[in-house]
């Protein structure tokens, strides 16, 4: 993960709120794209990358449920839920790398 700390950053814009927040919106663009797996369960975590203005730079899975249907479903969610939204320009990176747990059947 490259790019300076985002306390490093600052512009007196409110842009450290935004880059605080950009997690959560990315979970929230995750949560939309969800789809149900039937009568399956487990937990993939998704590992994936974020370019500054929002595509996908790469996906895989970081822990596999054990199942490879639900690991597959894992990368499609991440896949649909793109693009995402913009890397706030305050977080002073030009991507941003996640591991997500996505919890299936649960």
């Amino acid at each position: 993960s490259a790019g300076a700390p985002a306390a490093t950053v600052g512009q007196g814009n409110g842009g450290h709120a935004e880059v605080a927040r950009y997690p959560s919106v990315v979970i929230g663009e995750l949560r939309r794209a969800l789809r149900r797996t039937g009568s399956t369960h487990g937990e993939v975590v998704v590992r994936f990358t974020i370019s500054a203005g929002g595509q996908l730079a790469g996906v895989t899975v970081a822990r596999s449920s054990g199942n490879q249907s639900l690991d597959a479903a894992g990368i499609a969610t991440v896949q649909r839920a793109a693009p995402f939204s913009p890397i706030p320009p305050a977080a002073g990176r030009d991507s941003w790398t996640f591991d997500v747990p996505l919890a299936f059947g649960g």
